[in-house]
C-alpha cells in the first residue's frame, strides 16, 4: 500500500452486562433488552473505512435488539452464525442470510447465545448494486429483504474478517 492509500481502523471491545453493551453497540440500536439469566459478555469490533463501516460481533446470551438504520444509508447484515432461532422483524433468519435494510427502516430482532454477524453500512447510492430494484424502490417504506449469501460472499466475508484479525470476536 501506497501513500494516499485508502486505509482501515479497528475497534475491539468486550463489554460486560447490558449496559455496558448498550453503550458500545450499533449507533442504530435504541434498547437491548438481555432474555436469559447470567452475566451477559459481548465480544465487538468496528472496522471503519473510506467508503464503508463494518460493526460486527457475537454475544453469550439470547438479545433482542430494537432500533433504527441510518439515514441516508444501506445496511446489511451478514448472518455468520446462528445456533438458534433469530427473528428479525419477524421473520426467521439463518446462517448464511444476508439482511439487507433501506435508510431508515426499524428493526426489532432477537438474535439466540452464539449469533455472530457482520453489519456493512454503505451509502445509500449503493443499495442497488446490492439488490436489484425490483424489491426495494424509494416509493414505498423502507422493509427488510432477506436473501441467501453466496457461498463466494460467505467465504470472501470470512476472509476479510480473518484478515482483519475479526474474526474471533
Amino acid at each position: 500500500e501506497g501513500p494516499g492509500a485508502p486505509s482501515w481502523w479497528m475497534l475491539r471491545a468486550r463489554p460486560r452486562g447490558i449496559d455496558q453493551l448498550l453503550s458500545r453497540a450499533s449507533r442504530s440500536a435504541s434498547d437491548l433488552v438481555q432474555l436469559a439469566p447470567g452475566t451477559l459478555q459481548a465480544h465487538l469490533f468496528r472496522l471503519a473505512g473510506p467508503a464503508a463501516d463494518v460493526d460486527g460481533g457475537r454475544v453469550n446470551l439470547p438479545l433482542r435488539s430494537v432500533g433504527a438504520t441510518a439515514a441516508e444509508k444501506v445496511t446489511v447484515t451478514f448472518v455468520l452464525s446462528c445456533p438458534g432461532r433469530g427473528v428479525m422483524a419477524g421473520r426467521d433468519v439463518a446462517t448464511g442470510d444476508a439482511l439487507i435494510w433501506p435508510a431508515n427502516a426499524t428493526y426489532d430482532g432477537i438474535a439466540p447465545g452464539g449469533y455472530r454477524w457482520a453489519t456493512v453500512i454503505l451509502p445509500r447510492s449503493t443499495l442497488y448494486d446490492v439488490v436489484r430494484a425490483r424489491s426495494i424502490s424509494d416509493d414505498r417504506p423502507p422493509t427488510l429483504c432477506i436473501v441467501r449469501m453466496p457461498s463466494s460472499i460467505r467465504s470472501t466475508v470470512r476472509g476479510l474478517l480473518r484478515e482483519m484479525r475479526a474474526w474471533d470476536e
